[in-house]
């Protein structure tokens, strides 16, 4: 038997796969501005010396978090959608008919029962196996979790994050202890308002590699995660569960 295809579910799931490519044209964009990356140790008595980094960057903006939203909701579309496409094979379909998800396992067969109306057993046992529940398929809920917090709550967001920074310090790598106060490498004119130079205050340079990463907000589904790598997992987990139904007898 050949697979039933869902060309409404693909459908939104290709859409998605266009805002990955806005939304990568859009953060290439935020980061071509130019970020500047200083860094400094501060003195905190007795000749020790405290790291810190200062990011010196805009915020993303809102435009970013927008498409992210736009693409969770093709995502979640494409869910519901296949759902109402395999019931459409047999029947017309109910008004209520959804992907059903849930807080945690015990009442994942309750939430089938009201949202999977006309399906059949054998589409009730594939959705059990997904395991859309906390706990359960983590990609799958973070749809769901972004999606609703896009729908009702409010815009998506995305934030700044600096990963894999290296420094070289004038002639004493890896020992910040040997630093005498005042002593510095050289500062870019353009840079110079950057560092403050009030007493106890030792200027060191720039970082000399970094990446700038953009990720979603660390309170929400998925937090800290890369949003691109974020987005193309759950795209590939929701594509993997649309193959998964086409493969299904009608």
């Amino acid at each position: 038997m050949g697979l039933v295809q869902l060309p409404l579910a693909r459908a939104k799931l290709d859409n998605t796969k266009r805002h990955i490519a806005e939304l990568e044209r859009g953060i290439a964009d935020y980061l071509s501005r130019g970020l500047v990356l200083p860094v400094g140790f501060e003195r905190r008595g007795g000749g020790q010396y405290q790291f810190q980094m200062i990011v010196h960057t805009f915020e993303p903006p809102l435009s970013l978090g927008l498409i992210f939203g736009d693409a969770l909701h093709n995502l979640m579309g494409s869910l519901d959608w296949l759902i109402n496409e395999r019931v459409s094979l047999r029947t017309r379909p109910a008004t209520d008919l959804a992907f059903p998800f849930s807080k945690a396992e015990e009442g994942f067969g309750r939430q089938i029962r009201e949202k999977m109306k006309d399906t059949t057993e054998a589409e009730r046992q594939l959705v059990k196996q997904l395991k859309p529940y906390s706990g359960g398929n983590e990609a799958l809920l973070a749809v769901h979790g972004l999606n609703l917090q896009d729908k009702h709550r409010s815009p998506l967001r995305v934030a700044a994050a600096v990963v894999g920074q290296t420094m070289t310090m004038a002639g004493i790598p890896n020992d910040p202890h040997a630093i005498h106060h005042g002593r510095f490498l050289e500062v870019p004119a353009e840079h110079e308002a950057l560092f403050p130079s009030e007493p106890g205050f030792t200027r060191l340079g720039i970082i000399e590699e970094a990446q700038i990463t953009i990720a979603i907000a660390d309170d929400l589904p998925f937090g800290s995660r890369e949003v691109i790598e974020a987005l193309s997992e759950m795209s590939a987990e929701v594509g993997r569960v649309i193959e998964r139904f086409e493969a299904l007898p009608a």
